[in-house]
């Protein structure tokens, strides 16, 4: 992907938001390279608002707590927007393969999620 400035985007992540979080003082990847990165996305995805590229100025090769609130604000303006899924139960059923019916779900159910809260993002 680095060398590349073209690439075949299949049709349901045409429309993929993407977040880019860079620190300026990045001495293992150049501040550069995550500009561009994100310039590249810009034009792959041709979608207005699609890529929002985020700069932290004194962050090196990192993760800093205003990068993580970033994370959480996109992660709940995504999910915000997105349509309502469809049932799960008749997708995984369609698409299951347990001739024996001794698959245990991994995925937690809902009263077992944890939704983001509200006060965990700063004003």
């Amino acid at each position: 992907f680095f060398g590349a400035t073209t690439a075949a985007v299949a049709p349901p992540n045409q429309g993929l938001r993407v977040l880019v979080c860079h620190g300026k003082e990045d001495k293992t990847v150049p501040f550069s390279e995550g500009e561009r990165g994100a310039n590249v996305l810009r034009g792959l995805l041709q979608s207005q608002g699609s890529v929002t590229f985020k700069v932290y100025a004194d962050m090196d090769h990192a993760l800093a707590t205003d990068e993580v609130y970033d994370i959480f604000r996109f992660i709940s303006d995504v999910q915000k927007s997105a349509p309502e899924a469809p049932n799960r139960a008749e997708q995984d059923e369609s698409l299951a393969f347990d001739p024996l019916k001794e698959a245990k779900s991994t995925r937690p159910s809902k009263a077992q999620r944890i939704g983001l809260r509200a006060d965990a993002f700063k004003n």
